[in-house]
């Protein structure tokens, strides 16, 4: 009975050391994370960003907090202006970079030799996330950051959230003024207008497609690069012009090019706040629909979808990636 008794508490004990096992194993973390052929054992918290995109992605996303040190062309939002300078990727300020000590420096272009090799001896890992080439590719950049500050547990998860979001808001936007010209029988030609005269979005940009995507005939549909030749110049009629927040409409209606088009006549011109789409921010997705409603206000007969994901378990300490989008200070 004694050697019963015993084996019971025996038994008992390791129950409970086991279960003092559990409680007392840590949560996990979501890290280490490999990426690039870098390997983060942590979350970054302190942050070099010598791209204007890549640290406006940053704000957006939640992690403007990690920054310590923006490259000299960071504007955006205003709270990077208060941060150290560091330079460009062409020229990093290695001795403002070193006095800052980030766990990581991040650049929109790969850095030279001599700067990377001069990073690796400070012990700096460098990731470049250049600018993405279409809707995927900047679904996917966003995601590669969720993953880098969140790990490979929460970061997918705020990924799919992204996704979501990115690809609801678009299909919204680009439905609304395909269908209004369908119903209406319009067949409109527009350009997007990013430096005089011919520096317009071809049909391998995400501008130009964009365009196509709502229904509009884009006469730089079939040339690549930015580049529209000259010599064709005959071809640009459009009903609407899109133009560069750096052009005016006196640029337009002075042009040899623009000025007598069927755009200008009926002043359908509507700027676009240009940083926005080079910056490829969640907030690139609300600009595009501001600026379809500016050029189709009567398009727009259904509210838009609801963009948010659903409201976690436990509250957040600070607000989540697309409350940022929809306040006032985002």
């Amino acid at each position: 009975m004694k050697a019963v008794r015993a084996w019971l508490f025996g038994l008992m004990l390791a129950g409970l050391l086991l279960g003092l096992v559990a409680c007392t194993r840590p949560a996990p973390t979501g890290y280490p994370v490999t990426f690039d052929e870098i390997t983060l054992t942590e979350t970054p918290r302190r942050v070099v960003s010598l791209s204007p995109a890549l640290t406006e992605q940053l704000y957006m996303l939640g992690y403007g907090g990690r920054l310590v040190g923006v490259s000299r062309y960071c504007d955006r939002p205003g709270a990077a202006g208060e941060l150290t300078r560091c330079g460009i990727a062409q020229d990093p300020d290695l001795e403002a970079i070193y006095a800052l000590k980030p766990d990581l420096l991040l650049t929109g272009e790969r850095l030279y030799t001599d700067a990377l090799d001069a990073l690796a001896e400070m012990g700096v890992p460098v990731l470049t996330l250049p600018r993405a080439e279409d809707m995927e590719g900047i679904v996917a950049h966003l995601s590669d950051l969720l993953l880098i500050f969140s790990g490979d547990i929460k970061g997918p998860q705020l990924a799919e959230q992204v996704r979501y979001f990115a690809y609801t808001q678009t299909d919204y936007v680009t439905a609304s003024v395909r269908d209004y010209l369908s119903r209406e029988e319009e067949n409109l030609s527009a350009v997007y207008l990013a430096r005089p005269e011919f520096t317009l979005a071809t049909g391998d940009t995400i501008e130009g497609r964009l365009l196509t995507d709502m229904g509009l005939i884009n006469p730089a549909e079939h040339y690549t690069g930015w580049a529209f030749p000259p010599d064709e110049s005959d071809q640009l009629k459009p009903d609407l012009i899109f133009y560069s927040d750096a052009l005016s409409p006196d640029d337009l209606s002075g042009s040899a090019v623009y000025g007598s088009t069927a755009a200008v006549t009926a002043e359908r011109l509507y700027p676009v706040d240009t940083r926005s789409l080079e910056r490829q921010s969640p907030a690139m997705f609300l600009q595009l629909e501001q600026t379809a409603r500016l050029a189709f206000p009567k398009a727009f007969t259904t509210p838009r979808p609801d963009l948010a994901p659903p409201a976690p378990a436990e509250p957040e300490p600070e607000p989540r990636w697309y409350q940022r989008l929809f306040s006032p200070a985002g």
